[in-house]
């Protein structure tokens, strides 16, 4: 698990350096959302898709040592969210995954099956070619179920939408929501409310 948290530590700087080129504004984000989902689409990516993805600079997902030492990165992104998601009487935090696909596309069994394994989510059909606002209200709605309550509103859809919704039980969950600046910025075109 080393390996991919000095991954995902490298990715997140890489990442903010991006933003910054494109963006004045404060950033906010999650790397370990961000990798998750990327970790989660590559599972069922092959040929040039996979090939795609690892050219967005996330070298860890092939990762060709940390997969000898370690197993490799889907097993690490298990006992990561295993880990994480223990319960504890001090705080409480919670990582939710949902990948929501196009209904019109045939996901294979397998990797149904892997995803609930090792990402402990599932994937769910949505029409998003014929249907998007009624997607939408269903990912918000999603969302709102996993942060007891939070509203979180999504603008903009994608073939294949990664929601990950960290929260906080003690003092953080409601400071952090009275400092931020509205919108949140999440891409060019899309706010997070």
């Amino acid at each position: 698990m080393n390996s991919l948290s000095e991954a995902n530590t490298k990715f997140m700087f890489d990442l903010l350096k991006q933003f910054r080129k494109s963006q004045k504004n404060n950033t906010f984000y999650s790397p370990i959302s961000i990798t998750t989902a990327l970790g989660m689409v590559l599972l069922g990516a092959k040929d040039n898709t996979a090939q795609q993805i690892n050219k967005v600079g996330i070298s860890f997902l092939r990762c060709p040592v940390a997969a000898s030492l370690c197993g490799n990165v889907h097993h690490q992104f298990q006992k990561l969210l295993t880990e994480l998601n223990k319960s504890t009487d001090a705080y409480e935090l919670k990582i939710a995954n949902k990948l929501f696909g196009e209904k019109t596309f045939q996901f294979l069994q397998e990797y149904l099956d892997a995803i609930k394994k090792l990402y402990q989510t599932s994937v769910e059909s949505v029409d998003f070619a014929k249907a998007p606002e009624e997607s939408r209200k269903k990912i918000n709605s999603w969302v709102e179920s996993q942060t007891n309550g939070r509203r979180a509103h999504f603008e903009i859809m994608s073939f294949t939408l990664n929601q990950n919704q960290f929260f906080y039980d003690e003092y953080l969950k409601e400071n952090i929501r009275k400092h931020l600046p509205s919108p949140l910025l999440i891409g060019k075109q899309a706010a997070l409310r």
